[in-house]
């Protein structure tokens, strides 16, 4: 949608400005005519002049209008997104209720298998028991599936549905995804859309990135430091490092190290905003982006 509005309205700027400049010389030519041919044409530039000026408030006015209806289009995109992703996120939380209740009903049972070995006092029993189930159950509890459920520390909506959506993502691509979100934490001090924007585009390019590693694998952290915003996101990769003195270069394109989408609107918000700050890191097959987003004191 946006790149056929922003094209749409490309062109009627270039027409607008071809008529300005026929504009322009159809009143010199007049104004020629009345000067060295004697011929009066003071009513048809003063036609003109108004016609234009009709003609030209109208062309505000409709781009005025396409630009709001391209807002709104936007809008109403970004909140489809929000829901599905919120609708997605629910049904996974549904999910491991599930698993979580049937893993309680199991471990009852094992419970119960225990007492009747601690009565007897058969410590071999015990033993089997622990070997053949109760080890294996923690690695059930610990599965990296039940780290989405740490989202709820998050108290908005867009980025908690946003950090979903990306969870599932990454684990639609088999790769081990850890969540760190220990304490509440809400939006940082840029506009939403923005960090939205921002968050997307590191964790497309950490996902694109992971997948092509030995051993893909994901670390996405949010916190505050103090009176400042983090966010971590940490991913596996293929080089065993990647030039980070390059990829914020213009031209660019580090596509081959899964990190050539939307580096140009992550420099540009830099610039945007003087209390944002990124450090890049990469070592030892890992690839990590930190996001500073210091509190603004108004």
């Amino acid at each position: 949608i946006m790149l056929s509005e922003v094209k749409k309205l490309r062109k009627i700027l270039i027409f607008t400005n071809i008529t300005m400049v026929f504009y322009y010389i159809g009143i010199e030519f007049l104004t020629g005519v009345e000067f060295q041919g004697g011929v009066p044409t003071l009513l048809y530039r003063q036609w003109l002049v108004i016609l234009y000026f009709i003609f030209f408030v109208l062309m505000l006015f409709y781009m005025n209008r396409s630009y709001q209806n391209w807002l709104e289009k936007e809008v109403s995109l970004a909140r489809e997104q929000e829901l599905h992703s919120l609708s997605v996120y629910s049904k996974q939380i549904e999910g491991l209720y599930e698993e979580l209740r049937a893993f309680r009903h199991d471990y009852a049972n094992i419970l119960a298998s225990l007492k009747e070995g601690i009565d007897q006092d058969d410590m071999s029993m015990v033993r089997n028991i622990y070997n053949a189930v109760l080890e294996d159950s923690g690695k059930f509890i610990q599965h990296s599936r039940f780290n989405i459920g740490r989202l709820t520390n998050i108290d908005n909506d867009a980025i908690k549905s946003l950090l979903s959506a990306k969870f599932l993502e990454a684990e639609s691509h088999h790769i081990e995804v850890e969540l760190e979100v220990k304490d509440k934490i809400g939006a940082p001090d840029i506009p939403l859309l923005d960090y939205v924007r921002l968050v997307s585009i590191l964790c497309d390019n950490a996902i694109e990135a992971a997948i092509e590693a030995e051993k893909p694998a994901m670390i996405i952290a949010c916190f505050y430091q103090g009176d400042d915003y983090l966010l971590i996101i940490d991913n596996t990769t293929k080089e065993e490092r990647v030039p980070v003195e390059l990829i914020y270069q213009k031209n660019y394109s580090s596509k081959g190290f899964g990190r050539g989408v939307g580096l140009k609107t992550v420099n540009q918000m830099l610039k945007k905003y003087p209390n944002m700050s990124v450090q890049t890191s990469s070592k030892n097959y890992h690839f990590r982006q930190t996001i500073r987003i210091k509190k603004s004191f108004d």
